[in-house]
């Protein structure tokens, strides 16, 4: 998401808060505010998380494209800006290169551009082409076998990722399975003896296991969904 766009979301969220502020009182517009303020945090995140994806769908095909073009004799950079007809324009990737491309007939550095080159997503595959491209710039060596070695390592890795994946999602399901059941117990609980839950609630120390009880039940579930997260590995 670009900063501009943050920066006017982030106006919106204030300006909505003094309006609350003055309608309602004062006291509301700061949760009106957190609440905007999350908000924007969330969706700046999903953004850049769709970026990322986008990226990791498309990068194989960049690497095939840029190495198949060095094989056959072309320049690195002019390979690498020539791809950008391979992908949809709306693609992260397709954007990207042409900024890249547009930047390049300008006349600015190579080694920036390269080092510039979608720097605003996190991959380490793409860091690991963007060396491999700039140490074969400097030296003057060949970029066709080291860039098919990299494809082989990209796809591996998504390989692992997408499993990776999926016993993360397995993860999270046994968190949230393993709190449903604990609902449903106390739920039956409540229906066929509500007397008895009833009177443990009036006991000073019933109430606050039944409270400790839930919290902890919470506790748990946030913890092992934040285990769960990609971000982790």
């Amino acid at each position: 998401m670009q900063p501009a766009l943050i920066l006017r979301y982030c106006g919106v969220v204030v300006i909505g808060a003094v309006i609350c502020g003055l309608i309602i009182g004062w006291l509301s517009s700061v949760p009106a505010l957190i609440t905007g303020c999350l908000a924007i945090v969330m969706a700046v995140k999903r953004r850049a998380r769709q970026r990322s994806d986008e990226l990791e769908r498309d990068l194989p095909a960049l690497l095939t494209s840029v190495a198949s073009s060095v094989r056959a004799g072309i320049d690195p950079l002019s390979a690498l800006a020539a791809a950008e007809e391979f992908f949809p324009p709306t693609s992260t990737i397709a954007r990207e290169l042409g900024r890249f491309n547009r930047d390049l007939v300008a006349g600015a550095d190579e080694e920036v551009l390269v080092r510039d080159l979608m720097s605003s997503i996190a991959n380490p595959d793409l860091e690991l082409f963007k060396r491999c491209l700039t140490l074969s710039r400097r030296h003057g060596t060949s970029l066709a076998d080291p860039l098919h070695r990299i494809v082989r390592v990209v796809r591996q890795r998504q390989s692992f990722r997408r499993k990776t994946r999926a016993a993360l999602a397995m993860h999270r399901m046994s968190a949230i399975g393993i709190a449903f059941c604990a609902t449903a117990i106390g739920g039956i609980q409540a229906v066929m003896n509500g007397a008895g839950i009833t009177i443990a609630w009036a006991h000073p120390i019933g109430s606050k296991l039944m409270i400790g009880g839930v919290c902890l039940i919470s506790l748990g579930v946030v913890w092992m969904m934040s285990m769960g997260k990609e971000e982790k590995l």
